[in-house]
């Protein structure tokens, strides 16, 4: 019987993904979301991807973001963490103004 796996490793590369990100965007459309993940493994990984990747646009709702990854030996791993979108369209605003030959900036918010 052929080895599948040539050097002998069969322990899955580690997927490092963020905590779970809530977003509130006054747009109906929602917004892009960027985010970091890695992985790491000690035969070396050879490809990671996410089903979502960073910068994509998240509609309204919670979206389930799962990166796989592949070691030199065909091992894989997997890491999933949620984007939950929530549409607001009255998020608060701050005003700031400074006064002319003051040094204090004073916040109003609305």
């Amino acid at each position: 019987m052929v080895d599948p796996t040539p050097t002998g490793d069969t322990t899955p590369p580690v997927v490092t993904v963020p905590s779970d990100i809530s977003v509130f965007t006054p747009s109906p459309s929602g917004i892009a979301v960027t985010f970091n993940t890695s992985a790491s493994d000690d035969v070396g990984v050879m490809v990671t991807s996410c089903n979502y990747p960073s910068g994509t646009q998240f509609p309204i709702g919670t979206t389930t973001v799962t990166c796989t990854a592949i070691d030199g030996a065909g091992n894989t791993g997997t890491a999933s963490f949620t984007v939950t979108m929530t549409y607001s369209a009255a998020l608060p605003s701050v005003v700031a103004y400074y006064t002319s030959g003051s040094d204090t900036e004073l916040f109003t918010p609305d």
